[in-house]
C-alpha cells in the first residue's frame, strides 16, 4: 500500500467517527471568568481582603462543577491561608474562591487562576487588587495624593481605588469594573456628553429566616450584605443613596455615610419576626435599584388543655397543638416526659396535630399521695396529676 492510499484511508476513517468520538479526538478547551474581586482596594489594619472568585465553564459556555483551580500569588505581600498558592475545586455553580487572602505591606498584587477538569485545562487568567494602608486624615489625604498622581500617568490607582483608600474605606471593599453574576441589576444613560454611570446592585433578593440577621436578629450570623459596584469608572455623577420603608430593617453602609461615591457594601440588618406573625416583605432601594427582602413567619405553638388529670386505673388523654401561622419556617415539635410512667404517641411532628399521653396504673395503695409531673409538647409545659 502506498502513501497516498494510506492518506486516503487516514481522512475517511476521521471522517466516520461519531460527534462523540471526534470530541474525545479533540479535547474541549475550558475558560475562566472573573467573578468578583478584580480591582479589589484591600485595607491591611482590616487584616481581609476580597475574596477572588472565578467561574469554571466549558467550551459552551456552562458551568462546570468538580474543576480545580489553582490560585497563586504572583507577585505583591499576600498570602493565601498563609500560603502562596491554594487549591480549591469548583461548586455546582462552577465557581471558586480565593479564601483566605490575606495583605501584608501596601502595593499591587498580582494574582493568577489556572483550571483543569477531566484532561481539558483553561488559559491562566491573572486578577489584580491594592493593597492599602487604612486612611486616617492625614494618611488619606497622602495616599490619595499619591494614587492620583500615579494615576494621572497612566497606571496605579483606579478613581474608585482613591476614594476608598482617601476615605478609609473597611476591609474588603472592591471597586468592580462590572458585576455580572445572576441577581444583579443596574441603570444607565449619558450626562453632558458623558456616560451616565450604570451601577451593579447584587444580590437584587433576600431570603431571611424569621430569626432575623444582624443587630436586631436572633441568628448567629451577622447582617445581610448587599454589593453595590460601577461598570466603568469614566461616568458621572458617582453619588447614590441608599434607604428602606420598611421598620423591621435597618441599613449601613461601609463607608459611615449613605452619600457614596462609586462601590461599597450595604448591610442590612433584619429584626427578629416576631412569634405567631406571617411572612414580610421589604424593599431597599440602592442607586435607583430596588431590593426585595423576604422574612419567614415566625411559628408560635399553643397546646390544649394545658393541663390534665388521669385516673387512678390509668388511662389517655389527647393534647391538640396548633402552629400559627399555618405557613412558618420552623414548624416541627417533640413531646417528652421524664415521667417513666406516662408515654406520649406520637412523640413529636410538624406543623398542627395531637398528641395522646397514657398514664400507667396508680403504682401504690389506694390512698397514697397523688403523682405529679410535666409533660413538654412543642415547648409548652403541661402539668398532670394521677
Amino acid at each position: 500500500m502506498n502513501l497516498s492510499t494510506r492518506a486516503v484511508l487516514a481522512v475517511l476513517c476521521l471522517a466516520q467517527l461519531t460527534p462523540l468520538e471526534s470530541a474525545r479526538a479533540q479535547p474541549g478547551r475550558l475558560s475562566i471568568v472573573v467573578i468578583e474581586g478584580e480591582d479589589a482596594v484591600n485595607v491591611i489594619q482590616q487584616r481581609t481582603a476580597v475574596a477572588a472568585v472565578v467561574e469554571v465553564r466549558d467550551s459552551n459556555g456552562q458551568p462546570v462543577a468538580g474543576a480545580t483551580v489553582t490560585f497563586t500569588i504572583r507577585s505583591g505581600s499576600a498570602t493565601l491561608n498563609g500560603a502562596r498558592t491554594l487549591t480549591v475545586t469548583t461548586n455546582a455553580a462552577g465557581r471558586a474562591a480565593a479564601s483566605g487572602l490575606m495583605p501584608t505591606s501596601p502595593g499591587t498584587v498580582q494574582m493568577s487562576a489556572s483550571a483543569s477538569f477531566q484532561g481539558q485545562t483553561a488559559a491562566t487568567v491573572t486578577i489584580s487588587q491594592t493593597n492599602a494602608m487604612a486612611a486616617g486624615a492625614g494618611v488619606g489625604a497622602a495616599v490619595a495624593g499619591t494614587a492620583a498622581g500615579s494615576a494621572a500617568a497612566g497606571g496605579g490607582l483606579s478613581a474608585l481605588a482613591i476614594g476608598a483608600i482617601a476615605g478609609g474605606v473597611g476591609g474588603g471593599l472592591y471597586a468592580a469594573k462590572a458585576a455580572r453574576a445572576s441577581g444583579t441589576s443596574g441603570t444607565s444613560g449619558t450626562t453632558g456628553g458623558r456616560p451616565s454611570c450604570v451601577f451593579r446592585v447584587s444580590p437584587t433578593t433576600l431570603d431571611v429566616a424569621s430569626v432575623g440577621a444582624g443587630v436586631g436578629g436572633q441568628s448567629l450570623g451577622g447582617p445581610m450584605v448587599i454589593s453595590v459596584g460601577l461598570e466603568s469608572d469614566d461616568c458621572g455623577p458617582k453619588d447614590w443613596t441608599a434607604t428602606t420603608d420598611a421598620p423591621f430593617l435597618t441599613l449601613f453602609v461601609d463607608t459611615s455615610s449613605q452619600a457614596q461615591q462609586g462601590a461599597a457594601r450595604v448591610m442590612v440588618n433584619v429584626v427578629a419576626n416576631p412569634p405567631g406573625s406571617a411572612a414580610r416583605m421589604g424593599t431597599v432601594t440602592i442607586a435607583g435599584q430596588t431590593v426585595t427582602v423576604n422574612q419567614a413567619g415566625r411559628c408560635a405553638f399553643s397546646v390544649t388543655p394545658a393541663s390534665a388529670t388521669f385516673p387512678r386505673a390509668g388511662g389517655s388523654v389527647v393534647f391538640t397543638v396548633t402552629v400559627s401561622p399555618a405557613i412558618c419556617d420552623a414548624p416541627a415539635w417533640i413531646a417528652s416526659t421524664i415521667s417513666n410512667f406516662i408515654s406520649l404517641s406520637p412523640p413529636g411532628g410538624s406543623g398542627s396535630g395531637v398528641v395522646t399521653a397514657t398514664a400507667a396504673p396508680y403504682p401504690f395503695q389506694p390512698g397514697g399521695p397523688p403523682l405529679t409531673g410535666i409533660i413538654d409538647i412543642a415547648r409548652q409545659l403541661v402539668q398532670f396529676v394521677q
